[in-house]
């Protein structure tokens, strides 16, 4: 199988694409790049999540890297991508590695690639290293039998979350849910060290994850909403596998959409940040987050799909927030990148200062900017109706669907078709599974439905 670098790195399944023949040609691959671009030493972090064999794919890395004439430092525990890219930054180090198929089932993992900013590596550079994976032999990759040197992620990655967003104004009870992955070691020291009281479920190390995906959405949480609803908290948080996404429940044991707490968090943390009155989101981040961003007076860019691109604009310094559709968010004070703890840790003195509940907080922006609705759709289909959906979509889009008036179509990334009375519907192949993702948005969960339905409709013709 050929090694495709997509829009967070490569992801295979475990013994099957993802070896350590394969993982040992990506850090090949990784190290000629960046002595081809000059950086021809330096140090590399490496780190990984609670999968199988996380450790040992870490060490296979870091190995071919200290051969190869960098400066190599490895996880001593799992970690989260966060944890690694800030280590990044403050060691003003070449690059950083963490092994993790982030919301991917147990049997992926996945070796992502973190640039010298600080964040995802853009499609320039992964492209360049799917080409010199594609060009590599075994007997071209270098490595040693030395001793890894270790690195401790936790201590000064906590310090420094703690030192932004400080102690809280009120003591919460807070549930926290690290559904099995690398958080369960930070976010609830965190939290206990903001003053929150905190209880904690799913918190042990499993690769099979508890036999649930690692992705922090509704469906995935129905433990936690239970335990929610029968207990007395006043939050409660959680984090996927490598702690780079949230989720939010509130009292009663209702979810949040990611797009809500996205607006949440901009329309509470936006004043209280110096920089440029901008921030970035994705093309299908929804039409709630546009209109928290803009109702406190930012400038609001959209890029396509995929947390490098927002997360190079705020590496630049052009945008004082950056967030994604699927639970990202990154505040500028902090990382270039996604941080599912940061963004649980705002919440939290968000809520704590607001004196009320996360639903409350939620109706409120609803009376002010209006109520909107999204939904994802994840849809496997046979290659052939996929290829055929998205070349009728690019060659002849519609000019009406589900009734609306098409207004635009962007094909920045995917196919997007803006509808009349502010609604949308956007079709995007993955990067990292064999799937087509459909993103809709409209006024209320009625119209949501009608777009679903020729949603369906539509691929059905393009068998």
């Amino acid at each position: 199988m050929a090694i495709t670098f997509g829009t967070s790195g490569w992801r295979g399944i475990i013994a099957d694409d993802f070896t350590f023949a394969n993982v040992r040609l990506c850090a090949q691959a990784l190290a000629d790049r960046l002595k081809a671009i000059g950086k021809t030493n330096g140090k590399v972090f490496i780190g990984y999540d609670t999968r199988f064999l996380g450790r040992e794919f870490a060490d296979a890395a870091a190995a071919v890297l200290t051969a190869n004439g960098f400066d190599v430092f490895a996880a001593d525990a799992p970690v989260p991508t966060p944890a690694v890219d800030a280590a990044v930054l403050h060691h003003k180090a070449v690059a950083g590695i963490n092994f993790t198929a982030s919301h991917n089932p147990p049997s992926y993992n996945g070796f992502k690639y973190i640039a010298s900013w600080g964040g995802i590596a853009r499609n320039d550079e992964t492209d360049d290293l799917t080409k010199r994976v594609a060009a590599l032999s075994a007997n071209k990759v270098f490595s040693v039998g030395t001793p890894v040197d270790r690195y401790d992620f936790r201590t000064p990655y906590l310090a420094q979350l703690l030192r932004l967003v400080g102690p809280s104004s009120r003591s919460l009870k807070i549930l926290v849910n690290p559904m099995y992955g690398t958080s369960a070691d930070y976010l609830p020291e965190l939290l206990t060290k903001m003053g929150h009281k905190v209880e904690v479920m799913n918190a042990a190390h499993d690769p099979y994850f508890g036999g649930i995906q690692p992705d922090p959405a509704e469906a995935n949480l129905k433990d936690m909403a239970a335990r929610m609803a029968a207990g007395s908290y006043d939050l409660g948080l959680c984090t996927d596998a490598d702690g780079d996404r949230f989720g939010v429940v509130d009292v009663d044991g209702t979810y949040l959409a990611p797009n809500d707490v996205l607006a949440l968090l901009i329309d509470y943390w936006a004043e209280k940040t110096k920089g440029p009155r901008a921030m970035a989101m994705s093309l299908v981040a929804g039409t709630i987050v546009e209109r928290a961003g803009r109702s406190r007076g930012l400038e609001v860019f959209k890029t396509p799909v995929g947390f490098k691109y927002p997360g190079k604009m705020m590496a630049e310094g052009k945008v004082i927030l950056a967030c994604e559709e699927s639970s990202g968010f990154a505040w500028t004070p902090h990382l270039p990148d996604k941080d599912g703890i940061l963004a649980c840790a705002m919440i939290a003195n968000q809520v704590a200062d607001a004196g009320t509940t996360i639903g409350t907080l939620k109706r409120a922006l609803y009376d002010r900017l209006g109520h909107r609705s999204s939904r994802r759709l994840d849809l496997r289909i046979v290659e052939t109706q996929k290829q055929n959906l998205l070349a009728k979509l690019r060659n002849t889009p519609p000019k009406a669907f589900a009734g609306l008036d098409v207004a635009r179509v962007d094909q920045s990334d995917g196919v997007r078709l803006d509808l009349t009375g502010d609604n949308w519907v956007a079709f995007r192949a993955s990067g990292t599974e064999p799937l087509v993702r459909v993103y809709m948005d409209a006024e209320d969960e009625k119209g949501l439905n009608t777009l679903q339905k020729e949603v369906e409709k539509y691929i059905a013709l393009c068998n």
